[in-house]
C-alpha cells in the first residue's frame, strides 16, 4: 500500500509543478507584453518630439527668410 501512496504523491507533485509552470508562463507573458507596450509608447513619444522639433526648425528658418 505504501508504494501506491508514494506514486500518488509523486503524481500530485508533478501535477502541481505543471500547474505552477503554466501560471508562471502566463505571468511572464503578461510582463513581456507590458514591457513591449511601454517600449512602443516611448518610441512614439520620441517620434512626436522629433517631428515637433523638425517643424519648429522649419518654422524658424521660414520666419528668418520672410522676416
Amino acid at each position: 500500500m505504501g508504494a501506491k501512496r508514494q506514486i500518488e504523491a509523486e503524481d500530485k507533485v508533478k501535477v502541481e509543478a505543471k500547474a505552477e509552470a503554466k501560471v508562471e508562463a502566463k505571468v511572464e507573458a503578461k510582463v513581456e507584453a507590458k514591457a513591449k507596450v511601454k517600449a512602443e509608447q516611448l518610441a512614439a513619444g520620441r517620434r512626436r518630439l522629433r517631428l515637433r522639433l523638425r517643424l519648429r526648425q522649419r518654422l524658424s528658418s521660414f520666419q528668418l527668410r520672410e522676416g
